[in-house]
């Protein structure tokens, strides 16, 4: 049997095409009148009257903006936030250190919140198109979560990511 568990911040699905409205209470993605991809619509006068900015003791990843993320239960490699550094060659810009990320992709914090939607809706086998880091991400996100993967890369994937997504399972 499933738990659903309260998603109160999200009001409904939307399609981004024609904007019919579906309720969140299934793993719905895509719109029932047109097939165009539903986007995530929050309930936004509730999040601004209960939910408080994180402080600095509140965590680190994706999962101290609990407060605005749907209800479901955390998914974690231990993601990080990951610092902007100060461009040495070039002044003004800075780049982004997604390295300190389990995976040591950008995908890790997306994914693990998509993981735990997928968990939260009872889904247990997931699968992905990639070049190589996102089927990384995901393979690591779902083998914490106990979910299955098909992982399908190009043929010029690098060696790594391949090898990683096979380490996951």
């Amino acid at each position: 049997s499933i738990t659903i568990v309260s998603i109160s911040r999200i009001s409904s699905l939307e399609c981004s095409r024609c904007h019919h409205r579906v309720v969140a209470d299934s793993a719905s993605t895509v719109c029932p009148a047109c097939s165009d991809v539903l986007f995530v619509r929050y309930d936004m006068e509730e999040i601004k009257r209960s939910v408080q900015r994180p402080t600095g003791d509140s965590g680190s990843g994706i999962w101290r903006y609990a407060g605005v993320l749907p209800d479901f239960a955390p998914v974690s490699l231990g993601e990080v936030g990951t610092p902007l550094l100060r461009s040495r060659q070039y002044s003004g810009l800075f780049v982004k250190d997604e390295g300190r990320n389990p995976t040591g992709s950008m995908e890790d914090r997306g994914m693990a919140l998509a993981v735990a939607a997928a968990k939260h809706y009872g889904i247990q086998q997931l699968s992905i198109a990639s070049q190589g880091t996102a089927a990384v991400s995901l393979a690591a996100c779902a083998a914490a979560a106990g979910l299955g993967v098909h992982a399908y890369l190009s043929q010029d994937v690098s060696t790594v990511d391949h090898l990683e997504c096979v380490a996951f399972g």
